[in-house]
């Protein structure tokens, strides 16, 4: 331990040790006042919370000292004070924190308002809502104020970096939907399993192309299992429950948004050139074949194949409330230019919807309607792999015009000639319709109906035209793919609310039906075209030679999932709670799918013969 002195000195003129009595006279006063003090003075109150309940656990503190007590389990509490200026500050957790004088009082009654808005705000814990400080699960909402900016492709986007535990990355490619993981391991992945279940405006298992980012009021992710148990095993990988804006009370809204947004690649791989490439293996004595040696060639491949992608964004909506009707419709579309050469993606989505209330509030009939139109072009997957490995040494070009490439080396192929000579585009069409009726049957008990049907249709058309080494020797080779697949919904549930005293009660039990149907289209590979000019159109125009035409391997299924469930939120004087959630999930997964086994029949049957 290390001690500092200082120390002060001063000769005092003579004539300035009159006041040394008088400053020995005003400090004895002060120490006596000190010294015969009255005792402190009892104070007796009660806190209670805003419906007049009383609060246990409150602290009191005597403002700029360390005295503190806590309130008992009806509210109430003593503390004794020495001065009539003291200042109590009272703070509870959930509730806002007040500052009271006490004077000449000698009991007070208390009341705390709820705490910050943050606390207070309703949010999305699926098939109702409740707010904040009354569940016990891991909920984080994102309000559309809070989201981000930019270019983006998917609302989940818009939480990249808001949200604990959310991690999403997404690639430069446009058409690759971007890897959400919520729970689990970080790895990366395009969809798939690991994606999270979302659920759209109470329609659970909407597809989340189907909303424009600019339409989305907030977003609520549901993590734990306490959370995300309401809605069975398809919540493993968590939840996200998705609100779109609808019109507040006696508003007429017509909004427009835009943007312009430019990408490009922040930080390429660096690579040798052509010249630092022969330096080198002349250095180490290895040899460089004619074929892979052009004259002068120094190929940055990174640069031939990407670009400068622009895109652009545009959003018109229109909402109003009119006594009980509330009404909304717009469009969203969204072009956006990929990293590399030719990808693309073009959406367009219209939506309306329309709510009605009659019978004083007592029923609220719900319809919308959202219809989603995505253009997509596509590169080859070659292409990444052959930007990085294929010579710098060579020219993009030969002089005779052809692609500066050796097809018996296997797919290592131009990267340049991989983009110009194959086309691979996909047009995907959702459409989803939903009716919804709520019922207060009771104060506190309310009825829900929802029915949703969402089709979706997605054409994908693929040519490797004659000088594509995707398909050597075919005379160009077209692929065409229709599918069609549909998902029917339907949710029925009772949500009870009840207040009594200190104890709040909600109850939740419902029953849900659900039918996925997928694969019901066919595609068709075909080859042996004259002309590349017609590329996939008009397959009949093709001569390919016997056995060449194939048929995708896809049956039809169906999966219905067939669900009862049932939620309990238990709250004691606002600081006790409990939740408890069950699902029984009946699945058809198990089951054999009579047109699956009919489609094995059939192709047993073809093989015998």
């Amino acid at each position: 331990m290390t001690t500092i002195a200082y120390g002060l000195s001063r000769n005092l003129h003579p004539a300035r040790l009159r006041w040394v009595p008088f400053i020995l006279f005003n400090l004895l006063t002060v120490l006596t006042t000190f010294a015969f003090q009255q005792p402190g003075r009892q104070i007796n109150g009660t806190v209670k919370d805003q419906n007049n309940n009383p609060l246990a656990g409150v602290n009191i503190q005597v403002s700029g000292t360390k005295k503190v007590v806590t309130t008992t389990t009806d509210g109430a509490f003593t503390i004794s004070l020495t001065s009539s200026s003291a200042i109590l500050k009272i703070t509870y957790v959930g509730y806002e924190s007040q500052d009271i004088s006490i004077g000449d009082r000698t009991s007070i009654e208390i009341t705390l308002a709820p705490a910050s808005k943050q606390l207070s705000d309703v949010v999305v814990t699926g098939y109702g809502r409740s707010s904040k400080r009354d569940i016990t699960g891991s909920v984080t909402s994102v309000n559309a104020e809070d989201f981000n900016t930019g270019v983006l492709t998917s609302p989940g986007q818009l939480l990249q970096g808001k949200v604990p535990g959310l991690n999403i990355t997404k690639s430069g490619d446009p058409n690759a939907k971007p890897a959400v993981i919520l729970r689990g391991p970080s790895t990366l992945r395009e969809g798939g399993a690991g994606d999270p279940f979302y659920v759209i405006d109470g329609v659970p298992g909407a597809s989340i192309d189907i909303v424009a980012p600019d339409d989305i009021a907030t977003m609520d992710v549901l993590k734990d299992a306490s959370s995300t148990a309401i809605y069975g095993s398809r919540a493993a990988n968590g939840v996200i429950v998705i609100t779109t804006k609808k019109a507040k009370a006696g508003q007429t809204r017509l909004a427009y948004n835009s943007y312009v947004g430019v990408e490009k690649v922040s930080k390429r791989i660096e690579m040798m050139t052509g010249d630092e490439l022969r330096r080198y293996l002349k250095d180490n004595n290895q040899p460089l074949s004619p074929a892979n040696n052009d004259s002068l060639a120094n190929t940055d491949w990174q640069k031939e194949v990407q670009r400068t992608g622009i895109s652009h964004n545009h959003n018109l909506s229109i909402s109003g409330s009119n006594n009980n009707t509330i009404y909304g419709a717009g469009v969203n579309y969204l072009n956006n230019e990929g990293i590399m050469r030719t990808s693309a993606l073009e959406r367009t989505i219209l939506r309306a919807n329309v709510e009605q209330k009659a019978f004083n509030n007592h029923l609220r009939l719900a319809v919308s309607v959202v219809n989603s139109t995505s253009k997509q072009n596509n590169i080859q997957s070659q292409v990444y792999q052959n930007m990085l490995n294929y010579l710098p040494t060579v020219n993009i070009k030969r002089p005779n015009g052809s692609y500066t490439e050796d097809f018996s080396r296997g797919s290592y192929l131009n990267p340049v000639s991989l983009i110009e000579n194959n086309i691979d585009n996909t047009k995907v069409k959702i459409f989803l319709a939903n009716a919804l009726a709520e019922v207060k049957i009771l104060p506190g008990l309310q009825y829900t109906l929802s029915i949703s049907s969402q089709n979706e249709q997605a054409n994908r058309n693929i040519y490797f035209n004659s000088l594509s080494g995707l398909a050597v020797n075919t005379n160009g080779k077209a692929t065409r793919t229709a599918y069609e697949n549909t998902k029917k919904v339907i949710e029925s549930y009772f949500n009870y609310d009840k207040i009594f005293g200190q104890h709040n009660v909600k109850l939740l039990g419902g029953y849900s039906w659900q039918e996925d149907r997928f694969g019901d289209g066919f595609g068709v590979s075909t080859q042996g075209f004259v002309s590349d000019a017609l590329t996939y159109n008009n397959l009949a125009f093709s001569t390919p030679p016997a056995g060449t035409v194939t048929f995708d391997n896809n049956t039809i299924s169906t999966l219905r999932l067939i669900s009862f469930y049932g939620r309990v939120n238990y709250q004691y004087a606002g600081k006790y709670l409990f939740q408890a959630s069950l699902r029984n999930d009946g699945s058809s997964a198990w089951q054999e799918q009579p047109l699956g086994l009919l489609s094995r029949r059939i192709r047993r049957l073809a093989h015998q013969q």
